[in-house]
Protein backbone atom coordinates (compact mmCIF):
# COMPACT_ATOMS: atom_id res chain seq x y z
CA UNK A 1 0.00 0.00 0.00
CA UNK A 2 1.59 3.36 -0.84
CA UNK A 3 0.59 6.79 1.37
CA UNK A 4 0.61 10.43 0.20
CA UNK A 5 1.45 12.52 3.05
CA UNK A 6 -0.68 16.37 2.69
CA UNK A 7 0.83 19.22 4.04
CA UNK A 8 -0.04 19.20 7.20
CA UNK A 9 1.79 15.90 8.53
CA UNK A 10 5.43 16.67 9.33
CA UNK A 11 7.20 15.66 6.20
CA UNK A 12 10.15 13.63 8.26
CA UNK A 13 7.54 11.07 8.54
CA UNK A 14 8.23 10.32 5.06
CA UNK A 15 11.39 9.66 5.87
CA UNK A 16 10.75 7.57 8.82
CA UNK A 17 8.86 5.24 6.82
CA UNK A 18 10.95 4.56 4.30
CA UNK A 19 13.16 3.17 6.77
CA UNK A 20 10.43 0.76 7.56
CA UNK A 21 9.46 -0.14 4.27
CA UNK A 22 6.71 1.81 3.77
CA UNK A 23 6.01 3.69 0.63
CA UNK A 24 5.39 7.11 1.58
CA UNK A 25 5.43 10.20 -0.11
CA UNK A 26 5.44 13.87 1.22
CA UNK A 27 3.51 16.43 -0.85
CA UNK A 28 6.62 18.65 0.85
CA UNK A 29 9.35 16.78 -1.10
CA UNK A 30 7.23 16.03 -4.14
CA UNK A 31 6.56 20.18 -4.66
CA UNK A 32 2.82 19.62 -4.26
CA UNK A 33 2.04 22.51 -1.36
CA UNK A 34 -0.76 24.60 -1.48
CA UNK A 35 -2.82 22.56 -3.68
CA UNK A 36 -6.47 22.20 -2.29
CA UNK A 37 -7.76 19.11 -0.60
CA UNK A 38 -9.27 18.40 -3.11
CA UNK A 39 -7.00 18.61 -5.82
CA UNK A 40 -4.44 16.73 -3.12
CA UNK A 41 -6.96 14.06 -3.26
CA UNK A 42 -7.07 13.24 -6.99
CA UNK A 43 -3.48 13.49 -8.02
CA UNK A 44 -3.38 11.00 -4.47
CA UNK A 45 -5.87 8.94 -6.81
CA UNK A 46 -3.88 8.97 -9.89
CA UNK A 47 -0.48 8.02 -7.71
CA UNK A 48 -2.35 5.27 -6.40
CA UNK A 49 -1.98 6.43 -3.05
CA UNK A 50 -3.74 6.60 0.23
CA UNK A 51 -4.16 10.08 1.13
CA UNK A 52 -2.87 11.46 4.95
CA UNK A 53 -4.46 14.63 6.47
CA UNK A 54 -5.95 16.02 9.66
CA UNK A 55 -8.37 17.14 7.62
CA UNK A 56 -11.19 15.32 8.84
CA UNK A 57 -13.86 17.19 7.59
CA UNK A 58 -12.85 18.72 4.27
CA UNK A 59 -11.71 14.65 3.52
CA UNK A 60 -15.23 13.55 3.94
CA UNK A 61 -16.87 16.27 1.72
CA UNK A 62 -14.31 15.57 -1.04
CA UNK A 63 -14.85 11.59 -0.85
CA UNK A 64 -18.89 12.56 -0.99
CA UNK A 65 -18.37 14.56 -3.94
CA UNK A 66 -16.12 12.54 -5.52
CA UNK A 67 -18.49 9.50 -4.79
CA UNK A 68 -21.56 11.51 -6.24
CA UNK A 69 -19.16 12.17 -9.33
CA UNK A 70 -18.42 8.56 -9.76
CA UNK A 71 -14.46 9.22 -9.38
CA UNK A 72 -12.77 6.55 -7.02
CA UNK A 73 -10.25 7.48 -4.47
CA UNK A 74 -7.54 4.74 -2.94
CA UNK A 75 -8.61 5.92 0.16
CA UNK A 76 -8.05 8.27 2.97
CA UNK A 77 -6.53 8.16 6.77
CA UNK A 78 -7.10 10.71 9.01
CA UNK A 79 -4.17 11.25 11.77
CA UNK A 80 -5.57 12.06 14.86
CA UNK A 81 -4.25 14.99 16.74
CA UNK A 82 -3.45 12.23 19.78
CA UNK A 83 -0.61 11.65 17.39
CA UNK A 84 1.34 14.92 17.38
CA UNK A 85 2.85 16.70 14.65
CA UNK A 86 6.56 16.99 16.35
CA UNK A 87 6.59 13.04 16.56
CA UNK A 88 7.30 12.21 12.80
CA UNK A 89 8.39 8.35 13.83
CA UNK A 90 5.33 7.60 15.79
CA UNK A 91 3.23 8.68 12.80
CA UNK A 92 5.52 6.54 10.91
CA UNK A 93 5.16 3.56 13.35
CA UNK A 94 0.95 4.17 13.21
CA UNK A 95 1.05 3.91 9.58
CA UNK A 96 3.14 0.93 9.32
CA UNK A 97 0.67 -1.00 12.21
CA UNK A 98 -2.19 0.52 10.09
CA UNK A 99 -0.55 -1.30 6.57
CA UNK A 100 0.49 -4.30 8.34
CA UNK A 101 -3.33 -4.86 9.39
CA UNK A 102 -5.25 -3.68 6.53
CA UNK A 103 -2.44 -5.05 4.07
CA UNK A 104 -2.98 -4.95 0.25
CA UNK A 105 -7.12 -5.16 0.03
CA UNK A 106 -7.39 -4.78 -3.51
CA UNK A 107 -6.37 -2.63 -6.65
CA UNK A 108 -8.08 0.50 -5.51
CA UNK A 109 -5.93 0.54 -1.96
CA UNK A 110 -8.29 -0.13 1.05
CA UNK A 111 -11.39 0.49 -0.54
CA UNK A 112 -13.00 3.09 -2.94
CA UNK A 113 -14.09 6.20 -0.78
CA UNK A 114 -13.12 4.15 2.57
CA UNK A 115 -12.09 6.52 4.99
CA UNK A 116 -10.29 5.56 8.15
CA UNK A 117 -8.32 7.13 11.62
CA UNK A 118 -4.92 6.35 12.02
CA UNK A 119 -4.59 4.75 15.87
CA UNK A 120 -1.95 6.02 18.09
Amino acid sequence: MRFLLDEGIHPKVAAHADELGIDVASVHEIRRVGLSDWEQLLLAADDGRVLVTRNRADSLHCTAELFRAGQRHRGVLIVPWTLANDRPAAIAHALKRWAYAHGDEGADGFGPYHVDFLAP
